[in-house]
C-alpha cells in the first residue's frame, strides 16, 4: 500500500509539473494557473516540503496579481483567498521552525521564517489598503474581517519569532 501511495504521489506531482510548465497544450486562464499553484502548494505541504509549498503559494498570488483584483469583486475575493493561504502557510512554517531544535540549519530556517512573516505582514497591509480604497471592506465585510484577523496572526507570529531570536 505504501509503495502505491508513493507511486501515485509521484504521478500527481508529474502532472502538476507538466501543467505548470506549459507541457500540456493550450493557454490557461489566470484563475486556472492560480488553481494549479494552489494544488501544487497543498501537495508539497502534505509531503513536508514547506519551502516549495511557500514558493507555490507566492506564485499563486503573483498569478492572480494580473487579474485586476483592485477593481473587480470576484477577482479581489480570489486574490484575498490566495493572500490568506500564503500568509497562513508562513505562520505554520514559523511555528514549525520555532518547534525545531536549535542548530545552524534551524537558525537559518528561523531567520527565513521571520523574513517570510515580515513579507506577509507587509503584503496583507497592502491588500487591506487596496480593499479600503476599492470599498471591498464594505462590499465584502467577511473577507475583509478575515484579512484583518490573518494580519493580526502574522503580526503575533512575527513578534514570537523575533523574541525567540
Amino acid at each position: 500500500m505504501a509503495r502505491e501511495a508513493v507511486r501515485l504521489e509521484v504521478a500527481v506531482e508529474e502532472v502538476l509539473k507538466r501543467a505548470l510548465g506549459g507541457g500540456s497544450t493550450g493557454e490557461r486562464s489566470v484563475k486556472d494557473m492560480a488553481d494549479l499553484w494552489c494544488l501544487a502548494a497543498d501537495l508539497h505541504e502534505a509531503k513536508g516540503d514547506r519551502l516549495v509549498a511557500a514558493e507555490a503559494r507566492l506564485k499563486r498570488v503573483r498569478a492572480l496579481d494580473t487579474s485586476g483584483w483592485r477593481k473587480d469583486g470576484p477577482a479581489f475575493a480570489e486574490y484575498a483567498c490566495a493572500s490568506l493561504d500564503m500568509s497562513r502557510g508562513h505562520v505554520r512554517a514559523a511555528a514549525a521552525a520555532a518547534g525545531a531544535s536549535a542548530g545552524a540549519d534551524d537558525a537559518d530556517g528561523a531567520e527565513e521564517a521571520r523574513r517570510a512573516l515580515s513579507q506577509s505582514r507587509m503584503h496583507l497591509r497592502g491588500v487591506l489598503k487596496a480593499a479600503e480604497a476599492g470599498q471591498w471592506d464594505d462590499a465584502m465585510p467577511e473577507i475583509y474581517a478575515e484579512l484583518v484577523k490573518c494580519a493580526e496572526e502574522v503580526t503575533e507570529a512575527e513578534a514570537v519569532a523575533t523574541a525567540a531570536k
